[in-house]
C-alpha cells in the first residue's frame, strides 16, 4: 500500500484568479487578496482549450529576490486526492490530472526556501556572481532558480505554499491523451467535461469525478 502523503495523479487547476503579480503574493492567503478564483464555468473554458491544444502553457513567472525571477513555466501538485478541496479554495473547481510517468519526465519539484534565509541567499548569489567575474563559468544555479520557492513553513496551511507540493516544468508541457488520469468537476458540470473530451476524441477512458465524490467538508 502506498504512503498517503503523496499521489501517483499530479493535478493541475484551471481555476486560478487572472492577474496575480506572484512577486507580490507571501503565502496562499495572499493569491485572494485582489479577486476570486475563476468561477467553474470559466475554469471549464480554460480545461477545454487544455484538451484541445493537448498543452499546458507555461503563463506564470516568480520573482525569488532583489531583480531574480524564474523563467516561465506551468505546473502541477502532488497532492492526494482526499486534500484536494483544500487546493480547489485558492484555484478553483475544476481539475485535470496526469500520470506521474508522464510529469516526471518534464517536470522538477520545487524547492522550497523559507523567507528567514533571504539574506543567505542574498549573500550566497553575490559570491556566485564573484566567481562568475572571476572565473567566467557558467554555474547550475541559472537552472536551478528555476525551482525555488520562497515562502513560510507555518503549521497554519494559509500561511505557507509547502502543503502544495509544486512541481514545474520550464516552457509549455505537451502531453498525449493517454497521459490523462482523470477529471475533477462538480456534480453539474460533468456533461459538459465529458463532451468537450468527446469533442476532442479522448473517448470514454478518461474517468470524471465530482468534489462531491472526493467528500468537500
Amino acid at each position: 500500500m502506498s504512503p498517503g502523503y503523496y499521489s501517483n495523479v499530479y493535478w493541475h487547476f484551471t481555476g486560478s484568479p487572472r492577474n496575480i503579480d506572484w512577486s507580490k503574493v507571501k503565502n496562499p492567503s495572499d493569491i485572494l487578496l485582489n479577486d476570486s478564483p475563476k468561477t467553474e464555468e470559466e475554469s471549464l473554458s480554460v480545461l477545454r482549450e487544455i484538451l484541445n491544444t493537448k498543452m499546458l502553457k507555461a503563463t506564470t513567472r516568480e520573482k525569488i529576490t532583489d531583480n531574480l525571477y524564474t523563467r516561465k513555466y506551468c505546473s502541477v501538485c502532488d497532492i492526494p486526492l482526499k486534500d484536494l478541496y483544500y487546493h480547489s479554495e485558492y484555484y478553483g473547481k475544476v481539475a485535470i490530472g496526469f500520470k506521474g510517468k508522464a510529469v516526471q519526465k518534464k517536470f522538477n519539484p520545487v524547492l522550497y526556501l523559507d523567507y528567514k534565509k533571504l539574506k543567505q541567499l542574498r549573500n550566497y548569489l553575490k559570491d556566485l556572481n564573484y566567481t562568475k567575474l572571476q572565473t567566467g563559468s557558467a554555474l547550475s544555479f541559472d537552472l536551478l532558480k528555476d525551482y525555488i520557492k520562497i515562502t513560510s513553513f507555518d503549521k497554519n496551511p494559509n500561511k505557507t505554499f509547502y502543503k502544495e507540493r509544486e512541481w514545474r516544468c520550464i516552457g509549455n508541457f505537451l502531453f498525449k491523451m493517454a497521459e490523462i488520469s482523470a477529471i475533477i468537476v462538480g456534480k453539474e458540470s460533468v456533461s459538459k467535461a465529458r463532451k468537450y473530451l468527446n469533442e476532442n476524441k479522448y473517448g470514454d477512458s478518461i474517468p470524471i469525478i465530482t468534489w462531491e465524490l472526493i467528500g468537500d467538508s
